[in-house]
């Protein structure tokens, strides 16, 4: 149970099922550097697609939410401040020096950050009301997007909100 559930008194995150273990010999280089370039990657946007994205999910003071591939958690620290502090904030990504660096940026944040992946996510069913992804999904295998689709699904509540937004390839924008 992670200190955001023991707070908010929710249930033990369902890892039977879903325990991966993902190790690295070192960090990449790029992690130090991966804000700066997803911003010029974005040209400058990112910003502005934050802002857009989170305008789409229409968070709500209380709100669990979960931002996989959070990265370096920017977004879902600025997620957290809409939430208020009833709210529950979860960022997943599968890179451990990612989930290093957003705890690092989070300082006194509630919001737990985790190492699993969007195919296996440890939560139980119906957890989240509202889950989003950002410049991720195109990294995915078509296995993955479909196992992905079938896990948020499951651990999103119903009636609960989906937000993914990437790259269209085919365009070579931002969708």
């Amino acid at each position: 149970m992670n200190l955001m559930q023991r707070l908010h008194g929710h249930a033990q995150p369902d890892k039977a099922a879903h325990d991966h273990v993902y190790t690295v010999s070192g960090a990449p280089f790029w992690v130090r550097h991966y804000d700066l370039v997803v911003n010029l990657i974005t040209l400058g946007r990112t910003s502005a697609i934050h802002q857009q994205t989170l305008s789409l999910t229409t968070l709500r003071p209380g709100d669990a939410v979960l931002d996989v591939g959070c990265g370096t958690g920017a977004l879902l620290l600025v997620a957290e401040k809409l939430i208020g502090s009833e709210g529950m904030a979860v960022g997943l990504d599968v890179e451990p020096a990612m989930v290093e660096q957003a705890e690092r940026r989070a300082g006194d944040s509630q919001a737990a950050f985790e190492v699993a992946s969007i195919d296996h996510i440890p939560y139980a069913d119906d957890t989240f009301d509202v889950a989003f992804s950002t410049l991720m999904y195109h990294h995915l295998t078509e296995a993955q997007k479909a196992a992905g689709i079938v896990e948020l699904a499951r651990v999103l509540k119903p009636g609960g909100r989906l937000v993914v937004v990437d790259i269209n390839p085919a365009r070579r924008n931002i969708l």
